[in-house]
């Protein structure tokens, strides 16, 4: 799963995100302009997650984050404020 933790408490973690798997097609639909199958709203309970790592680009690889923003040309944070 990648997408914006949205909160993170005892009971869980909520996140706005997709399958990491289909990150390559979502992004390539949002470039086209294609309706898309956008980040979806998702709990995972505590005893689920295994754990929690930032996405940060190291060297130089870049960030899911920072690809997003190269191929679209908007920050991924503007982006899901426009939805």
């Amino acid at each position: 799963m990648w997408g914006v933790l949205r909160e993170l408490n005892t009971a869980g973690v909520f996140i706005q995100g997709i399958d990491l798997n289909t990150f390559d097609d979502w992004v390539q639909m949002v470039i086209r302009g294609e309706r898309n199958i956008g980040l979806t709203q998702t709990f995972l309970p505590m005893w689920r997650v295994e754990r929690v790592s930032l996405d940060e680009s190291i060297d130089d690889i870049p960030s899911l984050a920072a690809q997003f923003f190269t191929r679209v040309g908007i920050p991924l944070n503007d982006y899901l404020g426009s939805q």
